[in-house]
């Protein structure tokens, strides 16, 4: 019943992933070439974060992985591995774009599209899959977000609508997280803090940013 469980929840994850590479690839403007070679950096980006969830299980689960080590693997993540998955995974993005591996702005693009589409796709894959009717009020969030997406695509440019686009979802979501039992990102139940330092971060990154256009 749980290795039933654990291959649906795999399947969903690829069948919105690839849904999202679909979404991103009709919505980039760049050409063919570039777009599939964004989205081959990104599955090699997301192949690597997977990894490191693996080993944030490991540190979490460390007294267990001496005693057991494949017991480790079979435990399913949780929401300490994947924080220290986040954490080494923008590590590895600094590093590869310090060695000029990576391009930064490229991986932001095709990550932004991705995610929410495919964030999208893995809720309502919930609600009618798995009758789960908890996902309705972040099913309707993103709802509105790849609506907003669409709506105003060819009115301003993917770096001017990120930011916006990523502070009200994870304000969206940082609301969810203090108000509801709790708030999942792709099956993780996440702290309402995370949401709060992606806000936070993307507002820095904003300002900073138009500080420098000024300047400019």
């Amino acid at each position: 019943m749980a290795a039933t469980a654990v291959m649906e929840s795999i399947a969903m994850m690829i069948m919105s992933f690839l849904a999202g590479f679909i979404f991103f690839y009709f919505m980039s403007s760049q050409e063919k070439t570039v777009k599939k070679q964004q989205i081959s950096v990104l599955i090699s980006l997301l192949i690597d974060f997977v990894i490191y969830i693996w080993v944030g299980k490991i540190i979490v689960h460390m007294d267990i992985f001496f005693t057991d080590p494949i017991a480790v693997l079979a435990i399913p993540g949780n929401s300490q591995a994947f924080y220290l998955a986040v954490l080494f995974i923008l590590i590895h993005i600094f590093f590869q774009t310090k060695r000029g591996q990576l391009e930064p702005l490229k991986v932001m693009e095709v990550f932004f599209y991705t995610f929410f589409s495919a964030s999208f796709v893995y809720e309502f894959l919930q609600l009618t899959w798995n009758d789960d009717t908890y996902t309705w009020p972040y099913l309707s969030l993103l709802f509105v977000l790849l609506s907003g997406m669409v709506a105003l695509h060819d009115r301003m440019r993917s770096m001017r609508l990120m930011p916006i686009i990523v502070f009200i979802w994870s304000m969206g979501q940082f609301l969810f997280a203090i108000n509801r039992p709790f708030t999942t990102v792709f099956g993780y139940s996440m702290d309402w803090w995370f949401f709060l330092m992606i806000a936070m971060a993307t507002l820095i990154a904003e300002v900073i940013n138009r500080k420098e256009r000024v300047k400019s």
